[in-house]
This record gives structure tokens, sequence and C-alpha cells, in this order.
């Protein structure tokens, strides 16, 4: 009771205190370390289970659209990392504060300490597969540089936006632990029509709300386009930008009123 007093409100923040990054980042490292645990490759496996599937995807597709692999490929790959951190994150947050129930209940850790943690994991597994992207790249020459210098302020936009997004799903999922599932069978959902496998130009005119009202399609151009050497239209900008701030303001909601419930709901 008394370690719990001395950090008083702060445990129950959503919102991260810069204190705690070094446990953070311990916690991070330990994450990374357990998942590939007694591997001979460790987290090189990462790169080789991206590898195979971006490889398998892009041959079988590229036949299946009549497209030039040169041009296929490249933005496969991009896509397909770029997914992978966006629904990596998006499909875990609802699970992120009932998972850690046991450690929420017995140290006064901050509650932001979680999402951090679980987001800059998945950033890392996203890092650690752009050497399958620049091979590709490289391989058909596709002039990346020096736009692809734009990705770095774009990532860090992303992660704006994701990391008070899985507070606020963290939130919700351990008030009503039916959002986990929810957002878990969507998850599949929306890559069939989100502009992943197949450029959104391909879709017919009737067809093209599945990206206008899409909000991933904005994210996955966010992150891909400086990989391929271009771009973000403004557009993707302005609604990233209003999706930061909505995210924002509810994980402060959020914060404010249900931070302190958390634990008792995990």
């Amino acid at each position: 009771m008394m370690e719990l007093k001395r950090y008083g409100n702060q445990r129950f923040s959503l919102l991260f205190d810069p204190k705690w990054l070094p446990h953070c980042l311990h916690f991070l490292r330990q994450d990374l370390a357990k998942q590939y645990d007694r591997t001979a490759l460790g987290i090189l496996w990462v790169l080789i289970s991206q590898t195979i599937n971006i490889s398998g995807i892009a041959f079988v597709f590229s036949m299946v659209f009549n497209t030039e692999l040169k041009d296929f490929f490249p933005y496969l790959a991009i896509s397909i990392l770029s997914w992978g951190l966006i629904s990596g994150v998006v499909g875990e947050s609802p699970r992120l504060y009932h998972a850690a129930g046991q450690v929420l209940n017995a140290f006064p850790i901050p509650y932001g300490t979680f999402a951090l943690r679980m987001v800059l994991r998945h950033f890392v597994i996203f890092a650690y597969g752009l050497p399958v992207f620049f091979a590709v790249a490289l391989y058909f020459r596709v002039p990346v540089f020096p736009l692809v210098l734009l990705a770095l302020p774009n990532l860090i936009l992303l992660f704006l936006l994701l990391y008070p997004l899985a507070n606020v799903l963290g939130v919700l999922g351990a008030r009503y632990r039916d959002i986990a599932p929810i957002v878990g069978s969507f998850i599949y959902l929306l890559f069939l029509v989100s502009p992943v496998i197949y450029e959104a130009s391909r879709l017919p005119a009737n067809g093209k709300w599945l990206v206008i009202l899409n909000p991933f399609y904005y994210l996955l151009e966010l992150v891909r386009r400086p990989f391929l050497g271009q771009v973000p239209g403004l557009e993707i900008y302005l609604v990233v930008a209003v999706m930061i701030a909505v995210a924002w303001t509810l994980s402060t909601v959020f914060d404010r009123k249900y931070g302190r419930y958390i634990v008792f709901w995990v």
C-alpha cells in the first residue's frame, strides 16, 4: 500500500511517463528474446519468414493480376510489412491490459508502459523486415532515394496514432472482453478490402468507397509511398492528422474517466 501511495495517480495513467522508458525498453528486450528463445537464428526468423511470405505472394499474384514482377514485387513487399505493423498493433491492443492483469495487480507500473512496449515491439519487427524490401528494391532498381528519408517522419506520425489507439482499444478490451474477438475477426476482412496486395487504382469506379472510407488505406499510403520513392498525397496527411487528434482525445478522456478502474476489470 505504501508503494502504491508513493506513485499516486501515476500508476493509473494511460499516458506514458518518460521516467519509465528504461523499464519499458527492458521489457521490450525481454519480449523479443522470449519470442525466439532457444532458436538458432533468434529474431532473424522475422526476416526469413517475411522473405518466404512476401516472395510466395508476389510470384503467385503477379500471375493472377497479370502484372510485371518488377512493378508488383516492391509494392507488395512494403505493403505486407506496413500491414503487419498496423494490423499487429490493432489486433493485439484489445488484449493489452487483460494479458498484463497479473502484473498490474502486483506492481505499480503505469499503464502507458504496456502500450508503449507493445507498439515499439511491432515497430522493431517492422524494422527487421525492411531488409527484404530494400533487397527487392535494389534488385529491381526502384529509385527510392532520397524520398525514402520521408519514411522516418511518417513513421513517427504513425506511432503518434498507434500509441493512443492501443490505449483506447486496451481499455475497451479490458472492460468488454468481446472487443478482442470482434477486432480479430475484422482484421482479415480489412486485409481483403484494403489495397495491400493490389493497387487502389485497380478498383472499379463503384468500388472506390472501399479505400475512401477505409482508415487502413491512409495509414498504408503514409508508410509505403516514401519507400517507393513517392510522396503521399496531401489528403493522406490530413486524414492521418484528424485520426491522431481523435485518438489522443479519446485516450485522454479514457485516462481521466476509466484509468483507475482497469486494475479491477482485469
